[in-house]
């Protein structure tokens, strides 16, 4: 005799059996009826906007990220890179792209960082990285040249021109620009130096 979960068709009681399996029970008529755990309003949406009583009932307290496009962005929330710079007498897409200029970028990425508030976040991120990325290429290029390597040197300055000048273009058309090899010298840089620093 088969087991019950056996379904060998060989089994001569195997169809009997599925057909008893495959029945419907009908409950007794004196099982009470069911009822909802509880009553949805029938105006009640499933899901709504929060609007700004909702935020503000929250505790949100409307602060903005600090990075936007791939890079701090003023703490004001303004990001319009043709706005002039306060107390520079140049746009801040100028000055982004000015940074990274080949070998002049360093003094502009000096006196931007020295120049403006910590307010202008993105601007003192591109000062801040153009000076560290000018600060290591002067570094390997003078070990280069101490080791009487002409070939090496020559070519570590073009690439490096080509990258600065590939950076100012980037810049000007205000895309994100990140070297990480260099971040935590950015980082230093940015921290360190403005026009708040007291140098006692």
């Amino acid at each position: 005799m088969g087991k019950r979960f056996d379904t060998n068709p060989l089994d001569p009681e195997f169809p009997e059996r599925s057909r008893r399996e495959q029945e419907t029970s009908v409950l007794p008529e004196d099982v009470p009826e069911t009822h909802p755990l509880f009553e949805v309003a029938p105006t009640e949406e499933v899901t709504r906007t929060l609007v700004d009583e909702d935020l503000r009932r929250s505790g949100f307290s409307g602060y903005i990220p600090p990075y936007a496009n791939g890079y701090p962005v003023r703490q004001d929330g303004v990001t319009n890179p043709s706005r002039k710079v306060d107390g520079l007498l140049f746009s801040e897409r100028t000055l982004t792209s000015m940074v990274y200029f080949p070998y002049f970028g360093i003094i502009v990425g000096a006196a931007v960082l020295l120049r403006t508030s910590r307010t202008e976040g993105k601007l003192r991120f591109h000062a801040a990285q153009a000076l560290a990325a000018h600060l290591a290429i002067l570094v390997i290029g003078t070990v280069l040249g101490f080791a009487d390597h002409d070939l090496a040197s020559g070519l570590f300055k073009t690439v490096t021109t080509v990258m600065l000048l590939i950076f100012v273009f980037k810049a000007w058309k205000d895309r994100p620009i990140h070297v990480e090899a260099i971040e935590p010298l950015t980082d230093w840089l940015e921290s360190k130096i403005s026009r708040d620093t007291k140098w006692s």
